[in-house]
């Protein structure tokens, strides 16, 4: 695995940045006027390698974008973004998916959907395809996965996997918004 210099992580951050502020733009004019003006905490995180679980994961990216954090619940926001790539890359490993919807709990507290698994070549992580979690907090579910898949799309990593992701969670907002 290619160690990664500050300069490439500062790339990453900033084209990252870019394509969430464009993501959560378009999703909040679809979502309507309850999430006028709302943000949203994103991250991303590399996963060199399915089969190491949630072990192998490195953050990429953290940060609100997007509009205001309601400070009531934006502790809640962090938590839940990070739990939703803990799950993903635990369920990624043992069954093979490509979104938290899968794995989402309505019964357990805090178990959402909002984070996507894709398979990708970023050129600033070395020359081989690699797997990138994007995990979004804030918003509705649905909101908060195209939120994730308008932000790998937004990225010039040819992000592979979205038809699918958007098959498993049947997500009618992605499907109108790619």
């Amino acid at each position: 695995m290619a160690v990664i210099s500050y300069t490439n992580l500062d790339r990453i951050k900033i084209l990252v940045r870019e394509a969430a502020e464009k993501a959560i733009r378009t999703v909040r004019m679809n979502l309507g006027d309850k999430y006028a003006g709302s943000g949203a905490y994103i991250r991303a995180y590399r996963l060199p390698s399915v089969s190491e679980g949630y072990i192998g994961l490195n953050e990429l990216f953290a940060a609100w974008i997007g509009g205001y954090a309601n400070d009531d619940k934006l502790d809640m926001y962090i938590i839940v973004s990070v739990e939703k790539a803990i799950r993903l890359a635990t369920y990624a490993q043992a069954s093979g998916h490509v979104s938290s919807w899968e794995s989402r709990d309505t019964t357990a507290k805090n178990k959402y959907g909002g984070a996507i698994l894709i398979h990708c070549l970023v050129p600033e992580l070395g020359t081989e395809p690699t797997n990138l979690i994007f995990t979004v907090s804030g918003l509705s579910e649905h909101g908060d996965e195209a939120v994730a898949i308008l932000t790998a799309l937004n990225l010039p990593w040819q992000a592979n996997g979205v038809p699918e992701i958007i098959e498993k969670s049947n997500n009618n907002l992605a499907r109108r918004l790619i």
